[in-house]
């Protein structure tokens, strides 16, 4: 078996992804992802970061950075309290 020519690389920015391996969350966008780096592109991911998901890991080989919406991460922190 050859090794793939590496074509390029690919950002894939996403609301929604698999929280860690074998999750049921939008499977379908990690599996493009593996998809395209067995055709030789080089794929990283952004999407945002859920309770209990690293904030950086490889699922399948594909690198995987999580963003968080809030910042802090708790939206009471910083609220008035009456």
């Amino acid at each position: 078996m050859t090794t793939p020519v590496k074509r390029g690389r690919i950002l894939m920015l996403t609301s929604n992804f698999p929280r860690w391996k074998d999750d049921s969350t939008t499977p379908f966008v990690l599996h493009t992802a593996v998809d395209l780096q067995a055709r030789g592109w080089i794929v990283d991911v952004l999407a945002p970061h859920t309770e209990g998901a690293a904030r950086h890991e490889s699922i399948d080989g594909v690198e995987v950075d999580r963003f968080r919406y809030l910042w802090p991460a708790d939206p009471e922190i910083g609220r008035a309290h009456v």
